[in-house]
């Protein structure tokens, strides 16, 4: 959370609420957006399964220059 408050320069109680709104619309678990998360901007290997890059990460993305496979990216 502290990766989405420092971006947005929000509270983290925002970024637990953008979170949880991407876990939701992509029906997958928070933990499963949270390692989507610290994949796409940390220096992790990507989870088993597919890397969720919502349109509201994109710039996070495209800060690290990461070729992640995408779930919804466009919804």
């Amino acid at each position: 959370m502290a990766v989405i408050s420092a971006a947005r320069g929000c509270s983290q109680d925002a970024a637990f609420d953008e979170l949880i709104d991407v876990a939701m619309h992509h029906h997958v678990s928070v933990g499963s957006a949270a390692e989507s998360l610290i994949s796409l901007v940390g220096e992790s290997d990507p989870p088993d399964g597919p890397v969720i890059v919502p349109p509201q990460w994109a710039e996070l993305r495209k800060a690290r220059h990461i070729d992640a496979r995408t779930v919804g990216a466009d919804a």
